[in-house]
């Protein structure tokens, strides 16, 4: 199906109504949570949600820094809860959370190196652990207080990572864009 032909996207005021939907992420537990990110052109994307699938939509992106957003994870247990992650450099961080169905988002970059992300991931058996795809390989945290981002790529070259999967037979798959940067 053709998202930009999708019933409801009539419920979206112009001028997001004639943009190009990037994506849907449906909450894995309430198939009536949606998330929606919108190309709002320009380099800023817009994220819009819904609790009753689709019936009425509700801007949500504050808190999220002008930069284009690549991806949106929803919590597999709780469909309040979200991620975002946001490409560019200088953004003022890279990795967003919400734990209000996007009413409000907060920087959970912490110490990731300030450069491109590009997917994330949650673990589906371990909801606390993130994984990003970045311009140069894998990071993982556990989400929590202490959050803290570890390189997940050792021993492999640096690459562009720009989609993550979660595979019980391999537990984790990653797609890149380029070999190597020299």
């Amino acid at each position: 199906m053709d998202p930009n032909t999708i019933p409801f996207l009539d419920v979206i005021p112009e001028p997001w109504r004639s943009r190009l939907i990037l994506l849907v992420a449906v909450s894995p537990i309430i198939s009536r949570a949606y998330y929606r990110l919108i190309n709002g052109g320009g380099i800023r994307g817009s994220v819009w949600t819904t609790g009753d699938k689709g019936g009425a939509w509700r801007l949500t992106d504050s808190g999220l820094p002008i930069a284009e957003i690549e991806a949106i994870a929803v919590s597999p247990t709780d469909p309040n809860t979200a991620y975002a992650v946001q490409s560019g450099f200088g953004t003022g961080g890279h990795v967003f959370k919400t734990r209000d169905r996007g009413a409000s988002w907060t920087n959970i970059s912490a110490d990731l190196p300030s450069m491109p992300v590009n997917t994330i991931l949650i673990d589906p058996d371990r909801p606390s652990d993130l994984y990003i795809g970045t311009d140069i390989g894998v990071f993982r945290a556990t989400d929590g207080p202490n959050l803290s981002w570890q390189y997940f790529s050792a021993g492999l070259p640096p690459v562009i990572v720009t989609h993550l999967s979660d595979r019980k037979s391999t537990r984790l798959n990653s797609s890149h864009v380029s070999e190597s940067r020299m």
